[in-house]
């Protein structure tokens, strides 16, 4: 997974008897922001497959491999595995592996719509995903960040007046992506291609 609630919970050094609802809520959004910062999707080189008989089906929220194929769901992911859907039409993105019930069917906990890949002729690919550790300290304290500034169109301080308070923002400082600040995101390494 790339980042869990409890990972969160312990990183922020949070009580997790203290409910914090919007640590769910962001989690997602955090994660294709890092992504996109990083130019990086956090692909697992040794943990894939290619298949161009995959059905994704929304009433079970399962992704089933054709019946021929040799790939096996057991030997690629676990429970609680974050992937990758690449080269599908309608369910591209990231998910979370709620569980794997034979060999060829694998079972998620976000919604999918109904496709078969062999209908639009593609051959989708699912990837395996993790984040290092330094990337996860750094996602809990953006979830942290968005959770604390719920309101903010802002991202780096350009300059500032004790005075009468006054506080102007920047957005287009090196580095600096929406509405973090640098100082937030500046150990995401921008990265090259999809791994």
């Amino acid at each position: 997974m790339l980042l869990s609630t409890t990972e969160c919970y312990a990183i922020l050094g949070l009580s997790t008897s203290v409910d914090y609802p919007l640590i769910d809520v962001y989690i997602p959004f955090v994660l294709d922001d890092i992504v996109q910062i990083a130019n990086h999707r956090f692909h697992d080189a040794y943990h894939w497959l290619k298949d161009d008989g995959l059905y994704f089906s929304s009433t079970g929220k399962t992704i089933t491999l054709d019946s021929d194929s040799t790939y096996s769901y057991y030997n690629e992911y676990s429970t609680g595995d974050t992937i990758d859907v690449m080269r599908s039409y309608l369910n591209n993105g990231f998910y979370t592996v709620s569980s794997i019930t034979s060999s060829h069917i694998l079972v998620v906990e976000e919604s999918l719509i109904n496709e078969y890949s062999t209908t639009y002729d593609i051959e989708s690919i699912i990837y395996r995903c993790d984040f290092l550790s330094n990337i996860k300290r750094i996602a809990a304290r953006m979830i942290w960040w968005n959770i604390q500034n719920t309101t903010a169109t802002q991202g780096d301080i350009a300059s500032e007046s004790y005075g009468a308070r006054s506080v102007s923002y920047q957005n287009s400082g090196r580095g600096s992506y929406g509405l973090y600040p640098t100082s937030l995101i500046s150990g995401i390494s921008r990265k090259a291609g999809s791994w």
